[in-house]
């Protein structure tokens, strides 16, 4: 007569190989140890349907990086887990179109609603941003030179244009205005200076998604002539 625990044993493995796989992981988010200065997103597994395994599906970042506390950004971050979860649920697959699902999706939002603009970041705020992540991979002297420029062009800005407050207001148009400023004040290494440094904290935006292009990378640099210093021959009097 067989035992109760070899029954349950039975019953478990009989139970398990009927189990049918799930194909997807639960939503997860990724705080680099609470460090503001990592990108934070929410990852998921999706299993592939040619292979049978599940695969790590892209980031999904949202604007959590935008804040500047990790209450703000785990806010957001959460919201986005729990849509992506019931996603999930109701039957999304990243290896498909899903079109059936976005119009059943999209006829249950009211018409009423109106777009919700996200809160943009200033001048300041969007270039002490840009600053942060670019003192992780500078040497303090660069670093040093390349805050100092900054300061310089936030301090031209508010002089000469009080009236633009947020980072996506800035243009080409500006940004040459404040290199040619640079120019007649400096020289053209100088104003190449502030050029390239300008580029590199406007990259760093694009790639975070704050501003649509790097204006600075467009403007041309430069040909700036070296200086040299006249040279004297010094004659020994001949013996």
């Amino acid at each position: 007569m067989l035992k109760l625990i070899e029954l349950l044993i039975f019953e478990h493995r009989n139970e398990h190989s009927l189990q049918i796989k799930k194909p997807y992981s639960v939503p997860k988010i990724y705080t680099g140890n609470d460090n503001l200065k990592k990108r934070w997103y929410v990852y998921y597994y999706f299993r592939n349907p040619k292979t049978g395994l599940l695969e790590k599906m892209g980031n999904i970042y949202g604007n959590s990086n935008h804040y500047k506390t990790k209450a703000e950004s785990l806010s957001i971050l959460t919201s986005l887990q729990k849509n992506l979860l019931n996603l999930l649920k109701k039957g999304y697959n990243p290896f498909k179109e899903n079109q059936e699902l976005y119009n059943k999706e999209i006829e249950k939002i009211p018409s009423t609603i109106a777009d919700v603009e996200e809160p943009k970041m200033t001048i300041k705020e969007a270039i002490d941003f840009a600053l942060n992540l670019k003192k992780q991979s500078l040497a303090k002297t660069s670093y040093r030179g390349l805050n100092n420029r900054m300061n310089n062009f936030i301090e031209w800005i508010e002089k000469n244009h009080s009236k633009l407050k947020t980072i996506e207001v800035l243009n080409k148009k500006i940004l040459t205005e404040f290199l040619n400023y640079q120019l007649e004040k400096t020289s053209a290494r100088n104003r190449n200076n502030f050029r390239a440094d300008l580029s590199s904290i406007f990259q760093i935006l694009e790639d975070n998604e704050i501003i649509i292009s790097n204006y600075a990378k467009k403007i041309p640099t430069l040909k700036s002539i070296p200086t040299r210093n006249k040279t004297y021959s010094c004659n020994l009097p001949q013996k």
